[in-house]
């Protein structure tokens, strides 16, 4: 059998249910809608990390090329285009977008955005509220054309909300920063077997409080904030500490819903040290669910409502219904062959 890499993200899949892991990997099935989660969540990063570098003493050939940008520029290039399902996409006229009702926020919207929505803002607060309340119905009376002005109203928000998080971002939690000594570290685990665990580290860091420790750092745009239990149960974290043989780890969580009061961003630095009881245990389930893959255990689990992310799963067609929807999904793997 072929040696199998196993990040946190396909082991969450995985726990998540094993089918869902297998339609996903094996079979490379693929929604076509795009969330904004996601596009939205890359373009932080990607800007966080060009920001980042403002602190980084030694940069790779990489890095110089990505300080051409400025961290703005960076966050909306890659708000504005993207790949999705092997296509190249411009994000704002999209059709496939999904965005959340959290997405839209009518304070978000200046002028400028208006002018080039060709909307004012009643308008776009009346046609979000009837998108969704359309969308509840069983037959949806929604044009391509409203669909596509849904999708406008809210990648306008969701830019202006992203760059309000990274302007706290600089004026919070970069002077706190004592140093960065890697972004985008990459992560490889190997097993007796020829397996391996792989990911990427956010950054590793030290702070001006207490600049002789070493942090392993990773950002995060979340819809509230989060809790010491987070921190401290955060298997991604004591997985890159461990593979960094480092003691401390840190979030940084960025909060995407802007208030309405001040501070309209709230950003939190979360430190803490691992637990290496903690870590046992979870490289021993790294283990486990190597083993569950490889003895080609994919069997779905309906215990889990079948719901992710408060949305129905992709592959609840075929589970339920041995069905294909086309409507839903693309085999990725034809694109292959």
């Amino acid at each position: 059998m072929a040696k199998i890499k196993l990040s946190n993200t396909k082991r969450n899949k995985y726990n998540e249910c094993p089918a869902r892991y297998n339609f996903h990997y094996n079979y490379k099935y693929r929604s076509v809608f795009l969330g904004s989660a996601l596009f939205f969540g890359v373009a932080i990063d990607e800007a966080l990390n060009r920001l980042l570098l403002d602190k980084k003493d030694d940069h790779t050939e990489a890095e110089q090329k990505m300080m051409k940008l400025t961290p703005e520029e960076t966050f909306i290039k890659y708000m504005t285009n993207t790949h999705h399902n092997g296509e190249y996409v411009h994000i704002p006229s999209f059709h496939s977008c999904q965005y959340t009702k959290s997405d839209y926020d009518s304070t978000m919207l200046t002028e400028e955005d208006l002018e080039e929505l060709g909307q004012d803002l009643e308008y776009c607060d009346a046609h979000v509220e009837w998108y969704h309340a359309e969308m509840k119905n069983k037959k949806p009376d929604i044009t391509v054309p409203d669909t596509k002005m849904f999708n406008r109203i809210n990648w306008y928000s969701l830019k202006r909300k992203g760059l309000m998080i990274l302007e706290k971002y600089r004026e919070e939690v970069m002077p706190q920063i004592h140093k960065v000594y890697s972004i985008q570290e990459r992560v490889k685990l190997p097993n007796e077997d020829g397996d391996t665990i792989d990911g990427v580290i956010d950054f590793i860091a030290s702070f001006v409080d207490d600049p002789e420790t070493v942090y392993v750092v990773d950002n995060k745009t979340a819809s509230k904030a989060y809790k010491d239990k987070d921190l401290e149960e955060s298997d991604q974290l004591h997985l890159y500490a461990y593979y960094k043989e480092l003691k401390h780890i840190a979030y940084i969580v960025c909060e995407k819903n802007i208030r309405k009061r001040e501070p309209r961003v709230r950003i939190t630095i979360m430190k803490g040290k691992v637990n290496e009881d903690f870590t046992d245990n979870l490289l021993d389930d790294y283990e486990n669910t190597l083993h569950n893959i490889k003895e080609e255990q994919f069997n779905p689990d309906f215990q889990s409502g079948c719901m992710f992310f408060g949305r129905k799963c992709e592959y609840y067609s075929i589970c339920h219904h041995e069905k294909f929807d086309d409507k839903v999904l693309k085999d990725m793997k034809k694109k292959e062959t």
